[in-house]
Parts: C-alpha cells; sequence; structure tokens
C-alpha cells in the first residue's frame, strides 16, 4: 500500500471515510494482542469497518460510536512525521474521528503503564500540536473502567437493531425522567422483551444512562446525556 505524503496545511480536507489504514495489524501464533474489525459510522458509504490494533482500542472505538457519538472514524488512518535536530520521528496514532454536533479529533489509545515513558509522552505531546495546527483537536485516552467495557459490550450488541422508536414514544410519552431502569422496562412490555427494547434505545441513544455504574433495577434512565463534571479519567491531559 503506497502512503502519500501531505504537509500539515492539507489534513483539515482529509476526511475519515476517504482514509485507509496505513498500517494493517498482522496476526501470528503466540499473539498476545487482540485484533480485528469493527463496523463503523460513515457518512459516504453504506457501509464501512476498520482495524483495531487491541482489545483496549476496540473498547475505546466502542466507547466513541456509542457515547461520542462518533459519525465518521478511520483507523491509523497516517503516518506523522517529525524532523528533529538528531533525525526524524514518526508516529501512527489510532483513529482519526468526526463527532456529532463536535470537532474533528485525532486519537491514541494507550495504556498508564505506557504513561510512565517520558519518550512515548513527548511523541503525544508531538502528536497533539500536530493536530492542533491542522485545526483538529487531540485526545489520549487510557483504559477505560471495567463497568464500562461490559456495558459498552453489552450495548454494541444492540447498535445495529432498530429500535422501536414509536412504541417507545407512545408507551414512554408520559413517563417523567429520570426514571428508574424497572420502571422502563415495565412500560416496554417487561422482562425480558423490555429489557432489549431499553438496551436498543440507550444504544441509539435515545434514552441515557450512566455506562460507568451497573444498570440495575434502580438505575437512573434520561432523556438527555448528562453533563460530566471535567473530563473522565481516562482521558489525559497533555
Amino acid at each position: 500500500m503506497s502512503i502519500d505524503s501531505h504537509p500539515v496545511a492539507d489534513l483539515p480536507r482529509l476526511h475519515p471515510d476517504l482514509l485507509l489504514e496505513v498500517r494493517r495489524p498482522t496476526s501470528y501464533v503466540g499473539m498476545r494482542s487482540y485484533i480485528g474489525r469493527m463496523e463503523a459510522p460513515t457518512v459516504t458509504f453504506r457501509s464501512r469497518s476498520v482495524w483495531f490494533e487491541s482489545r483496549n482500542e476496540l473498547t475505546h472505538l466502542r466507547d466513541l460510536v456509542l457515547c461520542g457519538p462518533a459519525t465518521a472514524m478511520a483507523t491509523q488512518p497516517m503516518r506523522v512525521t517529525w524532523a528533529l535536530s538528531d533525525g526524524s520521528r514518526h508516529h501512527y496514532p489510532d483513529a482519526l474521528v468526526d463527532l456529532d454536533g463536535g470537532p474533528r479529533t485525532l486519537i491514541d489509545v494507550t495504556t498508564r503503564h505506557k504513561l510512565a515513558d517520558t519518550g512515548a509522552l513527548a511523541v503525544f505531546a508531538l502528536t497533539a500540536a500536530t493536530a492542533a495546527a491542522a485545526g483538529w483537536h487531540y485526545q489520549l485516552r487510557t483504559e477505560l473502567p471495567q463497568q464500562r467495557v461490559a456495558n459498552l459490550d453489552a450495548l454494541r450488541r444492540h447498535r445495529l437493531s432498530p429500535p422501536e422508536t414509536a412504541l417507545a414514544a407512545d408507551v414512554l410519552g408520559d413517563l417523567r425522567f429520570p426514571a428508574q431502569a424497572h420502571t422502563v422496562v415495565q412500560r416496554l412490555g417487561g422482562l425480558p422483551a423490555g429489557l432489549t427494547r431499553l438496551y436498543q434505545l440507550i444504544a441509539a441513544r435515545a434514552l441515557f444512562v450512566d455506562l460507568d455504574q451497573p444498570l440495575e433495577p434502580d438505575t437512573s434512565i434520561h432523556q438527555q446525556p448528562q453533563l460530566a463534571k471535567g473530563d473522565p479519567a481516562w482521558l489525559v491531559p497533555l
């Protein structure tokens, strides 16, 4: 695969839908990482899938799709090269994402352990500066809480199932929100169908819940996303 070279001034016109991966993960006997492809949002094509290079990266891509929400996404979409006094250095950011109502965002996914490496932090800082020069935002993300990962795993199975929004609007129309999960489930038909419909509506962002907490009968369900107080712990400030 050939890689076209572009100066920073050209980066703003690069739409995620039109970018392919410049580095594709390979499988081999004894490999310890988890790789694969995930269906991604797109505004250009009927469907699109992107590669992920680790389970950690996969959970963040799901978080961006379900919670961003991302409208377009490319992974390993470019190699960024810097000319330094002691030679050149390059880096492959993990994703370029368009967020609904938000900025185009360049993303790296790492681990808390790697944050102790000053060399790695320097590369992330250079990437953040490059993104800013292109007019993009930049996010450096570390591992998500296990409860959030579990909730995202549950919701992703329902993301592609069209929710019965007409039914939901009819039966939930007079319900006062926030409402407890068991009340919503009962209104949607009771167990098990009502719980499936609730998951579909959350996955479609028609209803909202705190994904850092387990979904229990008394969990609060909201009609609008709740504004967080500050950045989440998995976003690393640079």
